[in-house]
């Protein structure tokens, strides 16, 4: 464990010569140069933070920790199969992976090229949500995620939902992972479509934010099976409606 005097000392930077000794590091809402922190943690074994993906891209060496066997990253656009590749080439010791990516393109749904990257990799959680440009091309298909490598040797199952009136797509790993739902994109009814077990709870989801001004899909709302804060994004004096006829779970 560190505490708060580890960290009131650790340079973001990169810059001099200060090293640390933390092994476990959580850097939320801080968008970091990886290669720093690689300079500066040399130790890490475990690290979560969201990354500048330019800092990937351009960047010919890639010298992470030795004994880094954990990795939760987030990106915020620019993410595609080359920054992956680029990233996990020398983390040899790596075997649990996690990455939430946002404003994400079609190139990133590729399973066979996925498999060339994971193929050391025990846990692999991800979730990626598809840039706006993106909505309105043909549903996604999910053949290439259906392999030996992915349901026989890895069992890994991945799952889309897709809005029939927006459009939005949102592709996963399931069980869902993410304590989050990106509700305000959906205007009204989702098809889904999986490569296993069609789950049907996002049972890790126990706060949602909703729009007024859109639909509210109670056929969707009562996937979140443990949710226990619903609110408004915007104030009205309405009441929320939910139709019980829709919430009967199995």
């Amino acid at each position: 464990m560190i505490n708060l005097c580890d960290i009131s000392h650790f340079n973001l930077s990169g810059d001099g010569e200060q090293t640390s000794s933390i092994e476990h590091l959580i850097l939320d809402n801080i968008r970091i140069n990886l290669y720093h922190i690689y300079s500066i943690a040399p130790v890490l074994r475990t690290l979560d933070t969201i990354i500048d993906p330019y800092s990937v891209n351009h960047i010919k060496h890639n010298f992470p920790p030795e004994y880094l066997s954990k990795l939760s990253i987030k990106f915020f656009g620019h993410f595609n199969l080359s920054t992956m590749k680029q990233l996990l080439r020398e983390i040899t010791r790596l075997v649990h992976l996690t990455i939430v990516a946002y404003d994400i393109y079609n190139d990133i749904i590729d399973g066979f090229a996925w498999e060339r990257i994971l193929a050391n990799i025990i846990t692999f959680k991800f979730l990626f949500s598809f840039h706006e440009s993106t909505w309105t091309q043909e549903p996604i298909e999910l053949e290439s995620f259906r392999t030996p490598f992915w349901l026989e040797n890895k069992h890994w199952y991945i799952k889309y939902d897709r809005c029939t009136v927006s459009g939005f797509l949102l592709l996963y790993s399931i069980p869902y992972f993410n304590n989050t739902y990106p509700w305000v994109h959906i205007k009204g009814p989702i098809i889904t479509k999986s490569t296993g077990p069609d789950i049907f709870s996002l049972s890790n989801i126990n706060h949602l934010n909703v729009n007024y001004e859109s639909p509210i899909n109670t056929e969707i709302l009562c996937r979140f099976t443990n949710l226990q804060r619903l609110e408004e994004s915007l104030y009205r004096k309405e009441r929320l409606f939910i139709d019980s006829r829709y919430c009967s779970l199995y």
